[in-house]
This record gives C-alpha cells, structure tokens and sequence, in this order.
C-alpha cells in the first residue's frame, strides 16, 4: 500500500489525542524543513480521526494481524424513577464477546472470533475468521488520509493538513471516522446489554446521539491505544412500562405502569416515571492478548464440592447433534498465575536450538516449547489425565518432570501439560474502588478484600503443598518448603489479625508510619521489618507457625484508592501500566497522590468541577486529574463499585463481571453496591 504523508509517523496515541495531533502534524512538513520560508502546518483535521491499523492491524487487506477485543456495554447510570426489571447501574444483563473488527465502506463490524457452539458451522473459528457472528455494527462517517493539501496542477504541497478523501479508494485510506452513538445490531441477545435488557425486563428503547466534547468529561471517548483499549459512552431513553390489561376486556389493551399502584398488576406508582428514562452506557473494547490459563470444567461433582459461577459452552457432532460430551461449565476464576503452562524458551539452555524430546514448539506463544497432550496419540479408551505409575505425573507430561519436577497434569482443553503449582509463581489480584465510588465506604470494602486476601494465600499455599506431596516429597519437607495452618475458624481468624497488621506496617498506616526507621511504603527495609514484627507478634500470642508464615507472604488481593494514594501497594499502580509497552511507561506523566491528600479531596473535587465550580481548588483538582484511577466499565480493571445515587430497582449489591465466553478466565470483575 503507498504511504502518503501522514501522522503515522507520530504514534497511534498521539493520533487520537487533539492535543496530539497537531503535534503530530507538524511531522508531515519535516521534509520540506530546509526551506527558510517553511510555514507552520496549518491543521484542518476534525477530532475523532481514527487509525484503522488500531483496528484491523498494519495491512489493512490480510486478516492475519487483525487483533482480537474483549467488548462489553455496561450501564453506568440510569434516572430515578425507571421501575423496569434490570434497569439499574452495572446490570446483570451485560454480556461480553470476543470480537475482531471488518472495516467496510459503510460500517464498522464487530464479529466473535470463536464458534457459539463448537464444531457446529466453522462460522467465527478463530481469529482470522470473516463470518463469526455480528455482534455490533457501528455506521462509519468517512474515511480518509491525513496529508498536505497540494495544487491539484502543479503538485505542489502546501502548509495545510487536510482530510483527503480522494486520492485513493475508501479501503485503501488510513483513517476513518464512525458514529458511535448507537449499535446497528439491535437484536443480538447474546452479544448486546440493551437487546438483553430489553428480554429480561420487556424494556424498549428510544436511542439518542451523544458526543461529549469536553475531554475532562466522564463521558469524553476514551483512547488508550498503546494499551489496547477504548470506551464511548452511548445514551438511551427506556420508554416507561406498560401493563397488559388486555384480558379484562374493558377495551383498553394496557396501560402506563407509572399511574397505577403496585397491588394493582404489579403498577409503579408513585415511584415510576411516567417518561422516558435515560441511560447511560459505557462501550468498552480491550485488545485480547494471548493468555496463558488453564480453563476447568466444573463437573457436577466438583460443582457439589465446591460451587462457582460458570459459562456454559456447547458442542456438535454431525451424526448426532449436540453432545452430552462436549458440554461444557467453565467455572469463571481469576487468572492467578504468571504461567499455568509449561514451557522451555528456544535459544535457552535448556532448549539452545530446536525443543527437546516431548515438546513442540508453541503456536500461541511463538519462541517456547510446549508438551502436548491429548491429542492423537493418546490411546483409544484411555483417559489423557491417566497415571499408571503412580508418580503424580500424567503419563503423557513425563517430559515436563526432567526441567520442572513431578506434577504435571494434563490440561484437556488447552491440550497441553501443565506447570507443578510448586513452580508456579503467583501474582496478585488487584481490585479498585472506582472513581465517584462514595468514599465512605472504601474501609469496609478494604477489610472485605483483606478477608479473601488471606483466603487467597491460603489457596496459593495449600496448592503448592499438595502438588509437593503428590510427587512422593514427604509431609514435613513439603510442610517447611509451603506452610500452612491446619486449625478451623479460630485459625483464620488469628491469620486475618496478624496479616492486617503486617499490611498496615507495610503501608506505613497509623502508628506503623514512625516504625522501620521511617522507611517510605511497601520498601523493601520496611517489608523486612514487618516481617519480623510478625515473627515477634505471632510469638507473643502463641499463634501457630502457619498462622504466622501466611502472615508474612505477599498480599494476593489488594485493593486500590481512585486515585491511588500515597499508601497503596505498589501493585496499583502496577496494574494501570501492565497493559504499556515499556517506552510508554517511561513516559507515563501520571503520579501517586502525594501523601496528605486522599481520594476522598479529590471526590469532592470531582464533583465541584460541574455541580461547584465556585468552590474548585484548581490546584488540588489538578493533582487529582494527574492520577491513577479507573472509571467504572473500564475493562482494564477489577473494580468496587459504590453508587451514590438513587435507583428506583437498585439492588443492595449484585456482582457484574466479565468472563472470557471460550475459557472462564475472568478478565474484569464488577462488585456493586449502592451507598
């Protein structure tokens, strides 16, 4: 494809931020800068010009590079007085897909990249697929290049950037703007929050075009593209319920909810609005990049062991219809683990050229050597999971026991052997209490996520303990190498007491500020020194070896201000750069509220800006806009939600979260409560 002058040169990021783009213009005169008379670029760019490589990747025609994208609509608010089922912020009624985009001259398509029901048609069948199932259609404005204008006769450019929608064909133009008002899709069940609430609570809607222009605004289009990730907010009116009244034979087939009393067929009076409701819903599309997850199909034996929410999957065979053995119940879990696999990294000591016996290389991830498993090699009437010699390896992950030690099972939905928990190395869960979340409640919310922090340690420790056992190590190796107490609730409780005073000391709250010689939060001198605080604390109350060892590991769910204050784990701030390219952390201009000011300042501001502006602090409140926080909907992150306002059908609290259709891994969780 011919390249014109453009601002492809000044990154994606900078092309979709105004600020940016004018920087980003004045690029495009960079060849012509010898000349002394050179003018300033003059640009005539409007806002909202997109870069279809973001995306359909770099070659716009080969669907090869095409990226795949989480997306979710979530309501994020909802008017007083909408008594329809469902209608209320962070709904039950909000699905999530995985999609890839088709850029054609008219709409921009989202389709899912996985099959509805496996092995049934082929339609969606990975991600270079081109007839998955529309899942949102969005109408496209116009496409266009960003160059110089120039003397149609002569040739000769100008100082001024233009939109050129011209000189090449619609598909062959870099760039591209659409209307994200509304989704063309109206019917997708499946895919689409409002066709679902429209299902669950009969709800029809009236769409409305909304733009926001400020980009201070909560509502303002949302780009991150070196993360992979964008949001839109939508409007819509739900039109006020009627009651079927029809069977009375009175002549009046139904009748406004709203004017009715509740004992009189279910009425909303006075309560209900007797016009139209607005919604407000945030689009958000997040780059699925590849994870490495172990899914687990929750049986009905486990599920009565241990029960979890899960998605159900379904698959076909063609002399039989659909099948009781590709049935799926995929439990919705956190990914907790850095790698669930195992893998040898070719050009390592341990794989210098080619990948050693029993493994192959990697398709997902390109550069490692894997072990397959159940796959045609695996006997006829032999299970995949099978051990006959009772080392704890699946028989057919021998090969992983050389590099990685005893353990290994096989995993047979990904079809390859898995990591010894052992081995694994955990990573935290980090959850974030949302921005205009009501901060009254962060401390009880805290010491809920505390609860399940200890919870979570005790679940990493207990797995590594008994994969060790498992392989034949004897009780009390394993027990030095992973310990863990084996007491009932008065041992959970001493656990939850002390690991709360270790995180305190780490953090550096209250009276622990003045410990550790005065060492800043979550430094390495003061971790050591809570550490020993819990030795010496653990010792002087007789709490158990285990009680204290667990005390002492690492937090393994935390939860994080919005923005984040100056005492939060390191892993907040962490979780808002994982999804950076390095280069872009570095340049990351965002900073941790310094310490002595809390979110609470920064709530106060957030809502004095458009409720107050008389009694804005503007320096405080740039500060605040100067931090780390998520915004509720925002697919990145785990998050708390606390509404402040009132809503006619609200809930005391419903989880909302987001699990990836074709595995269970959770890729972002919703906790609602209304303050």
């Amino acid at each position: 494809m011919r390249r014109w002058s453009s601002i492809r040169g000044a990154g994606l990021a900078q092309a979709l931020r105004v600020a940016g783009l004018g920087a980003a213009i004045a690029l495009v005169g960079v060849g012509a800068s010898g000349c002394a008379e050179e003018r300033e670029p003059i640009n005539r760019v409007q806002p909202n010009a997109l870069p279809k490589a973001f995306f359909a990747g770099e070659d716009l025609v080969d669907t090869a590079d095409d990226p795949s994208f989480y997306a979710r609509a979530v309501i994020t608010d909802v008017g007083y007085g909408a008594a329809q089922d469902g209608l209320f912020t962070s709904t039950y009624a909000q699905p999530v897909s995985v999609i890839k985009w088709e850029i054609t001259e008219d709409v921009l398509v989202g389709r899912i990249v996985y099959n509805r029901v496996i092995n049934a048609d082929g339609e969606g069948d990975g991600p270079t697929s081109l007839d998955g199932t529309v899942a949102y259609a969005f109408p496209i404005i116009s496409h266009f290049d960003i160059r110089r204008d120039y003397n149609p006769t002569t040739g000769e450019e100008s100082n001024v950037v233009v939109e050129n929608s011209s000189d090449r064909p619609w598909n062959q133009r870099e760039y591209f703007r659409v209307d994200w008002s509304r989704n063309l899709q109206t019917d997708a069940y499946d895919f689409d929050t409002l066709s679902l609430v429209g299902v669950y609570g009969g709800v029809s809607y009236e769409p409305l075009s909304y733009y926001v222009n400020d980009p201070r605004h909560p509502d303002a289009p949302h780009f991150a593209t070196s993360e992979g990730y964008f949001d839109v907010t939508q409007k819509a009116f739900a039109v006020p319920g009627l009651i079927d009244l029809s069977h009375l034979g009175w002549g009046i087939d139904n009748f406004p909810a709203c004017y009715l009393p509740n004992d009189i067929f279910g009425g909303s009076y006075p309560f209900g609005n007797c016009n139209p409701v607005e919604l407000t819903l945030r689009m958000s599309f997040r780059r699925a990049e590849p994870s490495d997850y172990q899914p687990l199909d929750i049986d009905g034996n486990r599920f009565a062991a241990f029960g979890a929410f899960y998605g159900e999957r379904f698959g076909y065979a063609r002399n039989y219809g659909i099948t009781d053995n590709q049935y799926y119940r995929l439990a919705a879990r956190f990914n907790i683990w850095e790698w669930h696999h195992a893998y040898l990294d070719l050009g390592s000591d341990k794989a210098p050229e080619t990948c050693p016996a029993g493994f192959v290389e990697s398709e997902k991830f390109p550069g490692k050597c894997e072990v397959p498993c159940y796959t045609n090699a695996t006997p006829i009437g032999k299970e995949p999971t099978r051990d006959e010699n009772g080392d704890g390896t699946d028989d057919e992950c021998a090969a992983v026991t050389p590099f990685y030690g005893g353990g290994s099972r096989c995993d047979k939905m990904e079809q390859k052997c898995t990591l010894p928990y052992y081995q694994r190395k955990e990573k935290p869960i980090v959850w974030h209490y949302t921005k205009d979340s009501s901060p009254d409640y962060f401390e009880g919310s805290q010491l809920a996520a505390h609860e399940w922090d200890v919870a979570m340690r005790m679940a990493v420790q207990t797995a590594k303990y008994s994969d060790c056992v498992g392989i034949g190590a004897g009780q009390a190796d394993c027990q030095a190498l992973f310990p863990l107490y084996r007491g009932q609730q008065e041992d959970n409780e001493d656990a939850i007491s002390l690991a709360k005073e270790v995180d305190d000391c780490r953090a550096a709250l209250g009276n622990w500020a003045q410990e550790a010689g005065g060492a800043a939060p979550w430094e390495q001198a003061r971790i050591d020194y809570c550490n020993s605080q819990a030795d010496a604390i653990g010792a002087q109350r007789k709490y158990s070896a285990g009680v204290i060892a667990v005390a002492k590991l690492p937090e393994m769910v935390t939860l994080c201000h919005s923005p984040v204050e100056a005492n939060d784990s390191p892993a907040c701030v962490a979780d808002h750069q994982r999804l950076m390219p390095q280069e872009e952390r570095a340049r990351d201009t965002r900073q941790v509220l310094p310490a002595g000011i809390t979110m609470a300042m920064c709530d106060e501001q957030f809502e004095n800006r458009f409720d107050n502006p008389d009694k804005v602090d503007e320096e405080l409140l740039r500060t605040c806009d100067n931090g780390f926080y998520a915004r509720l909907g925002d697919l990145r992150f785990h998050q708390v939600n606390v509404i402040k306002n009132p809503q006619t059908p609200s809930p005391w609290g419903i989880m909302a979260d987001a699990d990836d259709p074709r595995t269970g891994e959770k890729i972002n969780s919703s906790s609602n409560v209304w303050a």
